[in-house]
């Protein structure tokens, strides 16, 4: 049976030496100072409900969208998007684990190239850094999942 893998992976956000550092903010800027082949698009939710398992049951979390205003669909069919307050990078869908894996490790280059142009914008002494894989302030670690 043919099936197809992708991967996305989720990364931390810090802007070193910035008093009033918002990592929303911070996410979209690093999106937003993407450079590569992209198209800006609207992403539908219509047919989501992060609540819902395969079965159809669930829990509702009606409200909880992405404006989708910083939404990129790059040329290699990967999503670069900002997931709540952190930079998200999709991989395209795949039809083996090694072209995943390949795609994955593009990612890395785009959000480094991402964060290295959006580290020229902002103001003398800040650092943008990025960090694949990564935890939140309350100890849970995450950064990567198929999709």
């Amino acid at each position: 049976m043919a099936t197809v893998i992708g991967t996305e992976t989720e990364f931390g956000i810090s802007i070193r030496n910035s008093p009033d550092f918002n990592p929303a903010l911070a996410s979209g800027l690093v999106i937003n100072c993407y450079r590569g082949e992209g198209t800006r698009v609207q992403w539908s939710y219509e047919e989501e409900s992060p609540g819902r398992d395969l079965r159809g049951f669930g829990t509702d979390t009606s409200g909880d969208y992405d404006s989708g205003v910083v939404n990129l669909v790059l040329g290699n069919g990967a999503r670069l998007y900002v997931d709540h307050a952190h930079p998200e990078y999709s991989g395209p869908e795949c039809a083996d684990a090694l072209s995943a894996a390949l795609y994955d490790k593009a990612g890395e280059f785009v959000m480094a190239e991402a964060a290295a142009n959006a580290g020229l914008l902002v103001r003398p002494g800040e650092i943008v850094s990025i960090y694949k894989n990564n935890s939140d302030n309350k100890g849970n670690s995450y950064g990567a999942h198929e999709n």
